[in-house]
This record gives structure tokens, sequence and C-alpha cells, in this order.
């Protein structure tokens, strides 16, 4: 063989290489987000793309709604009235490929030669469906994915081959408070992929609210609380993404109102304190009439450490307290026995309480972090807390550090088998560590044919 039939063969050879590699490169092609939009974009923008997910920063203490509030047509305004503003656009809605599975969500469960098993499952508020021959089944927290494979390792069990294909076919809803100036102030029950334009639309903002500087409190999955200031005015203006945040369950919307014009166009506010366990304690400009469940929501809700059972208002001259209770004021802001309207002075004290217990995960989880203990909660749950866990985690070695009064010992468990996982139970304080697969190794097969050609061309 001659250095150009060598040349030829290498030639042939790489063509149709490169084109296997680059088919394999490109497919599959990634799912692209269900999207409804409206037929028309808010006035003076094209409708945003709501793919991009802003990202969102806390709040300091200095940027609370209240503070650098000014109206352009202040000096002219009557007193009692307030600037028009651009109508809010309507709702856009999204679902993400990557969105967790959760409560009140439906799920398709297609299964080859079995059309007992291949129905519609309700995800019940623990996050388990119902399998037939199964039994119950956790699914919440994971990706569509990662349930598909989790009901395959279950079926697997009774059948032989398993062809299953999981959908979701109905997102379920969400829970989240709105307070300040709105006129239908409480819990909203929206969609789980509803952004801050969708629920402000449904509790109706009143002409002084400011929609500027809406505030919302987050929980963080360790439970501290943190702020994101949105400015839903410029999404209604120019379509900015960023002024539309998407919300997540047990949020709490504060919308600020709008300072009150009084004779000669001057601004008129009150100063009131909330101090103790809640992120952002210290004084407050606010309008006249804010609340006590808008006063706390400003300061970023009691915290995790919080007696939120406890919380009290202690008034200007006064020797009693005014108790509070934070899940009534949650409940029912609009009822004025529990939620009381704040005179100028006031401050709001938000005592500590006991500090719950935690456990930590890390490792190869989505979201690894300090995470409640609450009872009763297995190995499989704590996945589903931490986002379930990553494509690339070895679930055969977990390791984890439990303390007891001898010391600290290491466990060593098999959560692949998924009795195991969904038994083995969580104490105070475990430090969970998820170990990683080891990446294969691939081989470059154009690399692999040059070497074997230059090897030949030196050999022959």
């Amino acid at each position: 063989m001659n250095y150009s039939t060598i040349l030829w063969l290498r030639t042939s050879l790489i063509v149709p290489l490169a084109a296997v590699v680059l088919t394999l490169a490109v497919w599959p092609a990634p799912l692209l987000a269900d999207t409804y939009r409206p037929a028309t974009p808010p006035r003076g923008a094209t409708a945003p793309d709501q793919t991009i997910i802003p990202s969102e920063q806390p709040a300091a203490p200095s940027e609370q709604p209240s503070e650098n509030i000014s109206s352009p047509t202040a000096a002219t305004q009557q007193p009692g009235t307030y600037p028009a503003r651009t109508p809010m656009p309507p709702p856009i809605f999204t679902l993400p490929s990557t969105l967790p599975i959760g409560p009140n969500d439906t799920v398709h469960v297609e299964m080859a030669g079995q059309p007992d098993l291949s129905r519609d499952y309700l995800v019940d508020a623990n996050g388990d469906i119902q399998l037939l021959y199964i039994g119950r089944v956790r699914v919440g927290g994971l990706t569509v994915n990662q349930a598909q494979d989790v009901l395959a390792s279950h079926l697997h069990k009774i059948y032989h081959s398993v062809n299953i294909m999981l959908s979701r076919t109905v997102l379920g809803m969400m829970s989240v408070s709105v307070t300040g100036a709105v006129g239908h102030a409480g819990p909203v029950a929206v969609r789980r992929d509803a952004r801050l334009n969708d629920v402000v639309q449904q509790v109706t903002p009143l002409p002084a609210a400011d929609l500027t500087h809406v505030q919302i409190n987050r929980a963080s999955p360790g439970g501290e609380s943190t702020a994101i200031v949105a400015d839903l005015q410029s999404f209604a203006e120019t379509g900015n993404a960023l002024g539309n945040p998407p919300l997540k369950e047990g949020d709490l919307v504060f919308v600020p109102a709008l300072p009150h014009m009084a004779a000669g166009g001057a601004t008129r506010q009150i100063t009131i304190f909330v101090s103790g366990a809640v992120p952002h304690s210290g004084h407050f400009d606010v309008a006249p009439g804010t609340t006590a469940f808008d006063a706390i929501t400003l300061a970023g809700a009691p915290g995790p450490n919080a007696d939120s059972k406890n919380i009290y208002i202690q008034s200007n001259g006064q020797t009693e307290h005014v108790p509070l209770d934070w899940k009534a004021l949650s409940v029912s802001p609009a009822a004025s026995s529990a939620n009381p309207i704040l005179n100028d002075g006031d401050r709001i004290i938000v005592p500590e309480g006991t500090i719950e217990s935690k456990f930590l995960i890390l490792g190869a989880v989505r979201s690894p972090n300090s995470y409640p203990l609450h009872s009763d909660l297995s190995l499989m749950d704590a996945f589903a807390l931490a986002g379930g866990y990553a494509d690339n985690a070895d679930l055969k070695h977990i390791s984890i550090a439990r303390k007891s009064p001898k010391g600290t010992t290491t466990l060593q468990v098999n959560a692949e088998k998924i009795a195991i996982a969904s038994t083995f139970m969580i104490q105070p304080d475990d430090n969970i560590v998820i170990g990683q697969r080891a990446t294969p190794y691939h081989i470059d097969p154009l690399a692999a044919i040059d070497f074997l050609l230059s090897l030949y061309t030196i050999f022959k």
C-alpha cells in the first residue's frame, strides 16, 4: 500500500466519522419551554423574553420602599390625588423544563404494554404519587427526567422489561401573600410559574401604590429571609423583565404606598420602628394607614429564630403592649382586630424564640445547604428539599456524619435502593455528603485513527 492509498483511506474515514460526531454533539436538541405571551406587548416595548431569570439581590436597609420616593408631578398634585400610571400588561406564564415537580402537579405515566399503569397521577402535598402495584413514590422536588428514573427503578422490581415515559400535564398551584397598597390583601393562590405581575394584578393595586419599589420577602432554604426590590412599573412601561421576577411558594409581597399629599404639595409620612428577630430592623418612613403586617413585611418578615406568636406593639407614651400573632396576620391581614393600623412613633418588637433543628446536605445535589429538620424526614425527603440529586450523583456511596453522646460517627448508606432511601431517617445535625461518579474517559475517534495510521506509516 503506497502513501497515496493511505492518504485516500484517511480522508475517506475522517469525513463520515466527523459527520457522526457532529450528529451526536447536537442530538437531542433541548426542549423549548411552553410559553404563553399576550397578543400585544406592553406599551412602548416588545414582549419581554420570559426565559430570562432575573438576578435576585437582597435589599439593603437603605433601599426601603418609603425612602427616596419622589413624584415628578408632586408640586401640581392636589391632596389625595396621585399621578396616572401605565396600565399593567396581561399575565405571562412560562414552564421551564427544569422546574421541579411539586404538590398539586399532574404527571402522566405511559408504560408500554401496561394500560393499567398508563394514566394521570396527582402529586400530593408530600410530593408523592400512588402507583398501582408499587404504592407511594416520592417525585416531589425532582425534575421530570429524575422522576422517570425513580419510577423505572421501582417498576424493575416487578417487570423484567420497563419502557416508561413520564411527562407533566398540569402545573400545580402555590400560595403567596400580598399586603400594602392593594385592594385585596392576604394569601393568593397562583400557578407555580407565576411572576410578580400575575399576583399584583389579582389583588388590584390602589391608585396610591408605588409600583417602582415592590418588595418580595423570601425565606431561603436555610430559613433566613432575603428581600428583593422590583420595579414593576418599568415592566409595564418598557417590558423590562427584571421588574417582573418569578415568585416562589411562601413569598411575602409588599406594595408600598406613595407619600400622602398635604396642602401645598408637601408629603406627609409617619415613622415606625421594627426591631428584634427580623432581617432588616430599624426605622421606616411610611405612609399613614400602614398596618402592623405591612411594617413587619417591610422589615423582611420574622426570621427562623423568631417567636412569631408573641410579637407586640409598643406605642409612644403607653405602658400596655398590643400583642400580635404573625400567623393570624398572614391569614387575615384585612382584619383590623388582628392587623392594627400603626401610629407615628409605634415600635414593633419581634422577640427571639427557640432555634429549630437543622441538617446539612452537600455534594451532588442541586441546592446544597442547611435545611430545617421536621419530624419523620427520610433521606429521600432530604434529596427533594435540596432540589433533587445531580445527574452524576453516586447514590451507592453516601456519607452521613452523625453526632452522638460518644462523639461523631460516619455512616455509609446505599441510597440507590429506594427501600433504604425512603426509610432511612434524618436526625438533628446530620451532615450528608453525596459523592459524584467518576467521569468516564472518552477517546476521540479521529485522534485514534490518526495514531493508527501514523503507526502503520512508520512500521509498514
